[in-house]
């Protein structure tokens, strides 16, 4: 099938939204629909083929990007920024230390926050309070970085840094007020307790419902099998059978994450208040040992914290190919039971597993591929 029409709908961080055809009709989409490109909010779009979606309805599984929009002209004062920049002689930490040099009061926190809205076409709450806190701990020290948004970070007069820093806090606190949800209200509980802002944190936050977490305590003695197998991988004392998976790069160094507990607490969280279901004690196990595999530069499984939503599921990793991905596909029962699979950059299925335990045996060498 082929038909047309417009991606009214796009959620950068996720790579997720919606195509209204011109006929009317709805659709589902993903960022492997569209392959290796960079779709935006506005396109216009041709669906080159659709398939059922696990939620109902049709999602599309091949997209050519027809035309995209034209970026919306920059506000007065950007321009007039730029073109300052573009009269310089070509010294840009003159320009740097110009800006930087504008007084608190003067529109520098407003314009270093416009970058920071510009910075991505998605505008939601998850971009716009990870960019606040990104800029809160280059301020403080906290995070390293050269320049922030433009501006050269050793060049900010230490005099004007508290002001940037209300200002901020200033903004997630209104955040704080404006999300309802409890997953949203989560995120600022985290950001509170990483920043250090009490007032951000939640009086009573909610607790985790699969405990004992990360442990092997009250496992089958297949899964304790599983666990101690994938602990002696991460060790390096155990080879992954990655022919199992045909992966592409199967000579590539494998390297592993450490774990971060704190990190994969949230994400159990925030699973299950979105899925009202119990995060698999199985699996933090698995990742409390190995939390991440990376074969060469990309992640074949990547770090909790680092899963995002797919068009069809949770995308929790590359798989196979460095531009593929490796999918939960949505189910109705627990987590540990979602079909998984491999696909490359096209959105083929390369390799499909009934499980999570099948994945992680035939990762193994225990299982057929």
């Amino acid at each position: 099938m082929t038909d047309v029409g417009a991606l009214v709908a796009w959620n950068q961080l996720d790579g997720v939204g919606r195509i209204q055809l011109d006929d009317g009709e709805v659709l589902r989409v993903g960022q492997s629909a569209f392959g290796r490109h960079r779709p935006v909010e506005g396109a216009r779009c041709e669906v080159l083929a659709t398939a059922p979606h696990a939620l109902g309805g049709s999602r599309a599984t091949r997209v050519t990007i027809l035309e995209s929009p034209r970026p919306a002209p920059q506000p007065a004062a950007v321009v007039e920024l730029h073109e300052a920049m573009m009269r310089q002689s070509g010294d840009q930490r003159d320009y740097q230390r110009w800006i930087a040099g504008m007084p608190p009061t003067s529109d520098l926190t407003a314009w270093l926050h416009e970058r920071i809205r510009r910075s991505t076409c998605f505008r939601g709450a998850p971009v716009e309070i990870d960019r606040l806190v990104e800029s809160h701990e280059v301020l403080r020290g906290a995070r390293a970085a050269k320049a922030l948004h433009g501006i050269d970070v050793a060049s900010i007069d230490a005099a004007q840094k508290p002001a940037m820093l209300a200002s901020i806090e200033e903004q997630l606190r209104a955040w704080k007020g404006k999300l309802g949800s409890p997953v949203d209200q989560l995120r600022i509980h985290r950001v509170g307790r990483r920043l250090g802002l009490s007032d951000l944190e939640m009086a009573d936050p909610p607790a985790l419902r699969g405990e004992p977490f990360a442990t092997t305590e009250g496992l089958d003695a297949d899964w304790q099998r599983r666990v101690a197998l994938w602990a002696e991988a991460a060790g390096g004392t155990r080879a992954l059978a990655l022919e199992r998976l045909g992966a592409r790069d199967a000579g590539a160094p494998v390297t592993w994450a450490p774990l971060d507990l704190d990190a994969l607490r949230d994400v159990a969280l925030e699973h299950e208040i979105r899925s009202d279901t119990v995060f698999p004690r199985e699996l933090a196990a698995m990742l409390a040992v190995g939390a991440g595999v990376r074969l060469g530069d990309a992640w074949l499984i990547a770090p909790a914290a680092e899963w995002a939503s797919d068009d069809d599921g949770l995308r929790i990793g590359s798989g196979s190919t460095d531009q593929g991905s490796l999918t939960l596909i949505s189910g109705k029962g627990p987590l540990l039971g979602w079909r998984v699979l491999d696909r490359d950059d096209d959105g083929a299925t390369l390799h499909s597993f009934p499980g999570l335990a099948a994945l992680f045996d035939a990762l193994l060498g225990l299982a057929p591929g």
